[in-house]
């Protein structure tokens, strides 16, 4: 649950001719989360082998100011305070505890345009993600948590345009700095606190709406992620897709009917951070067709990879031990594959 209050401050017009917009905000949110892991056979559960119970708080506050300078160029100046805490139970005689943290954000944004309906503009500001709160051990018994908030850098220079009609059209030059990428440990079922890194790229989207009922897009965004602190290990940040791509038909407001079909493009990326384990990554086609029976009913089918591929959702590299095989376990490549060809039908009413 959370809530959110804003408020507007009247516009105000300097001596230079420079207007101001101010927004000011506070927002809170709870979130209350049970997580567990089973050891299971033939999806029959034997046993419990984690269950925490986490309860997180957030409470924040922003205030942004645009600022214009004429009708060409505008700034917009802001800064947002965040304060997170979370309480870990854990259910089976693991590991419990509680962490806070605050954090500030300041952010900017320089924006020219439009001429000819078009903008271009520049922006960076400071951000975060969280870690796992639950409890962990380090080799020697000692209770060991990461920085609770990992923060981030980013900074991006940006073209959008309406120029062409019924077309929307952006590209984007990025880079984000963390203090720690979060990667998935596949073995536990959780993500961990990794190496500080850098991901540079370009995005490209594009959206074409001929007729109000139907629209095409499609989406890439190339990147370049690498770790940062130099250690022999390796400089690849695991399961970092070097391209991502999506493109799509979407078809809404034609009488009763609706739809969708949607190709999506997983690009190949390192699995571990020495760049030795790759995955190709996957490709899949997703259809779906619906019929408004009423204003508040609805009946629609769903088609899921469309062509059968048989490349696989998932892939990592860790190690594990299966009977016959050496104490400490094998480094092996584990995949979950892509569904089969596979049908849904929904019915759904609005209240």
């Amino acid at each position: 649950m959370g809530g959110e209050a804003r408020y507007s401050f009247k516009r105000v017009t300097l001596p230079v001719g420079i207007t101001a917009d101010t927004e000011i905000g506070l927002q809170g949110r709870r979130d209350d989360t049970y997580v567990d892991a089973r050891h299971s056979r033939q999806r029959v559960s034997l046993e419990t082998l984690l269950a925490d119970e986490v309860t997180e708080w957030n409470l924040s506050t922003y205030a942004q100011t645009t600022l214009r300078f004429g009708d060409l160029v505008r700034a917009q100046v802001g800064a947002r305070l965040d304060h997170f805490a979370a309480d870990d139970r854990n259910l089976v005689g693991g590991l419990s505890g509680r962490q806070d943290a605050t954090l500030t954000q300041p952010k900017a944004s320089l924006i020219f345009g439009p001429w000819k309906r078009t903008e271009v503009y520049l922006s960076a500001g400071r951000g975060f993600h969280s870690n796992d709160v639950r409890a962990g051990l380090s080799d020697s018994g000692d209770l060991t948590r990461p920085p609770f908030l990992a923060t981030s850098k980013g900074s991006e220079i940006g073209v959008r345009t309406n120029a062409i009609p019924k077309t929307q059209l952006a590209a984007t030059l990025f880079k984000m700095e963390f203090a720690s990428e979060l990667t998935y440990n596949a073995d536990e079922g959780r993500t961990e606190a990794g190496r500080p890194g850098r991901r540079v790229g370009l995005e490209l989207t594009g959206q074409y709406r001929p007729y109000p009922w139907i629209e095409l897009n499609a989406n890439i965004a190339i990147s370049r992620a690498r770790y940062t602190d130099h250690d022999p290990a390796g400089p690849y940040i695991e399961d970092a897709p070097e391209v991502v791509a999506s493109a799509g038909l979407l078809i809404d407001n034609l009488g009763p009917w609706f739809g969708a079909a949607e190709f999506r493009d997983l690009g190949a990326h390192a699995l571990n951070s020495d760049n030795s384990v790759r995955s190709r990554g996957y490709r899949e086609l997703n259809l779906s067709v619906g019929y408004k029976l009423t204003p508040a009913t609805r009946l629609q089918l769903e088609v899921f990879n469309v062509t059968d591929a048989k490349d696989d959702a998932a892939d990592y590299v860790y190690t594990d031990r299966l009977p016959g095989e050496p104490a400490e376990g094998v480094e092996d490549l584990h995949v979950h594959p892509l569904e089969p060809t596979s049908f849904r039908v929904v019915v759904s009413r609005i209240f």
